[in-house]
């Protein structure tokens, strides 16, 4: 049997060389995490977060339920 092996036919592991390095913290995934309230104050913010929130139902990502709550939210601060 050629060197290295051990009897039973497997190859021998090494033993570890020593301590590990500390395991990374683990990243939790963006869309759990809650996003910051957005406060518009002008009639151009407004416009501009219900054109990104209409672009979002339109790809999928928010509900047309949750797109109408959101829009009468954003309408209620002009």
């Amino acid at each position: 049997m050629p060197s290295g092996y051990s009897t039973g036919g497997y190859p021998q592991v090494a033993p570890p060389a020593g301590q590990f390095p500390p395991a990374l913290p683990v990243q939790q995934p963006n869309s759990l995490q809650a996003a910051p309230a957005v406060q518009a104050t002008t009639p151009e913010q407004v416009m501009a977060l219900l054109k990104q929130l209409g672009e979002l139902r339109d790809a999928g990502v928010v509900t047309p339920e949750e797109f109408e709550a959101k829009k009468k939210d954003l309408l209620d601060r002009l």
